[in-house]
């Protein structure tokens, strides 16, 4: 795994990655509303899966829809669905 990569998912593992949602602990009266869509609360989950372009990304880089359109609550749990489900679909290849 590339040390970028490695660095990136213990940080999502961690929940550690800046996002409005984290700066609320800190900053009270803090607005949690994504900057760039302002449809949602930005969130690990929204940022890397929910967001309207990661969400194009990823539908055009044929990953699972059903890992795509489902609920999950933390964001290590999905990526973890992703990597298992990117894992087969290599050694299937």
């Amino acid at each position: 795994m590339l040390p970028k990569i490695r660095v990136f998912s213990w940080r999502v593992g961690h929940d550690i990655l800046s996002t409005y949602d984290k700066i609320l602990f800190i900053q009270k009266n803090f607005v949690k509303k994504c900057p760039r869509c302002e449809a949602k609360e930005e969130t690990l989950v929204h940022a890397l899966k929910d967001y309207p372009s990661a969400h194009a990304i990823l539908t055009l880089g044929g990953l699972d829809n059903q890992l795509i359109e489902g609920n999950c609550s933390h964001c290590i749990d999905w990526l973890e669905d992703v990597l298992r489900v990117m894992e087969l679909k290599a050694a299937l290849e």
